[in-house]
């Protein structure tokens, strides 16, 4: 509907909420979700500008559509509910049907967008897709039925909103994606430990918290709008985390950039000089792969960035069970921090980091992957930053050196 009909609408609904005494339910209920809706639309056009256009930007985008449709349905079922605008039974029954599929679609976006942020792989396994979306399709076919069956809530024949004895299934339908998604990002951070996915950890965080929060307190004081709020703040944050990766992140490989590499190492030196090492190792793989040129020069540049994104993701795999961050440098040159007990488990990195190159399921045999690594550890001597990427550069050159010496 055209921006200028819901401005009339909302007038309409302001003029007929002044005329009446004590009305405050509804005036906060009008101010607070058309707030909503505006910074909702703003992040919506933020987004659709972004040059970003991958599956997870697509998800958000589609995620913050389905808020305004909630919040929207939200706005309405509020005026509705304090006598600010008069609809018929029928229409009535129809608002809250469509604003518990919109809190299910929500939910459910919020899970797919989750998901993809931890790496989950359900969203490339159709069989996977199809079966966490089983409970959606049930709610949406069976919700409608409640007005003839009141079993989740009807409408009496004042038009009054009435709950069911099933009403909890309801609210579970309504936040069990999200629940799921935060104990599912949960669970995945135990099991890694890069740098990486704790960050979107803390942030999935709020997608859990905010709107669970605002649920609660909606549940406590139903005349006053405070969940559509707890989802708008949830939205905001996220795009913040977001811009904030598009900083960090390295743009093909979705691993770490120079700049997370940098600041990491920063605190890093600025801790080990404060004596809070822990008694750990620290070491600087300093790697890039063999051959890429000449990868290049015969599979052509496209096939050279799958090379770069399988070798990331060799990487990401090696790189699980380990207290590391994984970057990507520039060109074919990437990075790994390893803190470890002793050398020994250095050495066991890079075992696996070669033996998961040559696996055929993992890489594609056409590629040849093979890299070399220069490997320097690091003590307090080693005073800035760029003296501690030198050294582990040269130590890769001179292993490359030796390679060549050999094969010569």
């Amino acid at each position: 509907m055209e921006i200028g009909v819901w401005t009339n609408v909302s007038f309409m609904a302001f003029s007929r909420i002044l005329r009446k005494e004590n009305n405050m339910y509804a005036v906060t209920y009008l101010i607070n979700n058309i707030a909503c809706l505006v910074i909702l639309s703003v992040l919506f056009h933020r987004n659709n500008s972004s040059l970003n256009h991958g599956t997870g930007a697509r998800l958000f985008q589609s995620l913050i559509v389905a808020v305004m449709f909630y919040v929207l349905l939200d706005l309405l079922a509020g005026l509705q509910e304090n006598d600010a605008i008069i609809l018929s039974h029928t229409m009535t029954g129809l608002l809250n049907i469509l604003f518990f599929d919109a809190s299910y679609l929500v939910s459910y976006l919020a899970f797919l967008y989750g998901e993809y942020q931890i790496e989950s792989g359900i969203l490339s396994n159709a069989k996977k897709t199809a079966l966490v979306s089983i409970p959606l399709i049930l709610l949406l076919f069976i919700t409608p039925l409640t007005l003839r069956y009141h079993f989740f809530f009807y409408i009496d024949e004042g038009g009054n909103y009435v709950k069911g004895p099933l009403y909890a299934v309801l609210l579970l339908g309504a936040y069990g994606y999200i629940m799921a998604m935060g104990i599912r990002a949960l669970y995945k951070g135990t099991k890694k430990k890069n740098y990486v996915l704790h960050d979107r950890i803390t942030s999935l965080s709020t997608f859990v918290i905010f709107p669970l929060l605002a649920g609660f307190l909606q549940a406590m004081f139903t005349g006053i709008s405070i969940i559509c709020l707890g989802g708008t703040i949830a939205l905001i944050q996220e795009s913040l985390s977001s811009l904030d990766a598009m900083i960090t992140t390295d743009s093909l490989t979705h691993i770490n950039n120079r700049t997370t590499l940098v600041q990491y190492l920063d605190r890093m030196i600025a801790e080990s000089h404060n004596g809070d090492s822990h008694c750990r190792k620290i070491f600087l793989l300093w790697m890039d792969m063999d051959n890429f040129k000449q990868l290049n020069d015969t599979l052509g540049h496209l096939e050279g960035d799958r090379a770069l994104i399988q070798f990331a993701n060799v990487l990401k795999l090696t790189a699980d069970g380990y207290n590391s961050l994984i970057a990507r440098y520039g060109g074919d040159e990437f990075c790994a921090l390893l803190k470890v007990s002793d050398e020994a488990e250095k050495d066991r990195f890079i075992e696996e980091l070669n033996r998961n190159m040559k696996k055929p399921d993992i890489v594609d045999p056409k590629y040849h992957l093979s890299t070399s690594i220069g490997c320097v550890e690091y003590d307090t001597t080693i005073q800035n930053i760029p003296d501690f990427l030198r050294i582990a550069d040269h130590e890769l050159y001179r292993i490359k050196k030796e390679k060549k010496a050999g094969l010569s």
